[in-house]
């Protein structure tokens, strides 16, 4: 379940300055590190803080999945921690599992979207540090594998891209089968 969290707006901004920060080296700059540990280089650190956000913040899972009783989502910032293929493909995501599950309307007291959040790849979160491992893929790209402190199976991969100063998340792949981009 994602949980409301009082300090949304600063996790956002705490997501947003490591993704922006000026230590986010391209790829090529890293050393990858041979075992599974506690966020440690500037990519781990952004995705670090982009699931985290997406734990604590409502409104970061209604903007991703282009959903909200209200009307349009708002965008507080989140479009530069996600690229657009990967916004699409979650938001393509959860139309399709609308339509499947309850005919193409949400219904009130139903799941009919995502069971769990298409970030974090859990309808959880934990109290400790998760743990990362970084592979680089290219100059510009990295893939990131994580998990819970207190299992040692891995929960997700995921793509990141260094592009216009910063680590944006591009592509998810969930243990449980889901992939995003």
């Amino acid at each position: 379940m994602i949980t409301p969290h009082r300090h949304g707006l600063a996790a956002l901004t705490g997501a947003l300055g490591l993704c922006l920060s000026p230590w986010a080296l391209p790829a090529s700059a890293l050393a990858a590190a041979p075992a599974f540990h506690v966020a440690a280089t500037a990519p781990e650190k952004a995705l670090d803080g982009i699931i985290r956000l997406s734990e604590r913040d409502p409104d970061f899972f209604t903007y991703i999945t282009r959903w909200s009783w209200s009307g349009k989502p708002k965008d507080k910032g989140y479009s530069k921690l996600l690229t657009t293929p990967l916004l699409k493909a979650i938001a393509n995501e959860e139309k399709r599992l609308v339509k499947e599950n309850c005919g193409g309307k949400y219904i009130s007291g139903d799941l009919c979207g995502h069971g769990a959040s298409p970030i974090s790849c859990t309808q959880d979160m934990s109290d400790g540090q998760y743990l990362y491992k970084t592979a680089p893929v290219n100059t510009n790209t990295v893939q990131i594998t994580y998990r819970w402190p207190e299992i040692t199976q891995d929960v997700a991969t995921y793509r990141l891209v260094f592009d216009q100063g910063r680590w944006t998340l591009d592509g998810i792949s969930c243990t449980n089968g889901s992939q995003y981009n």
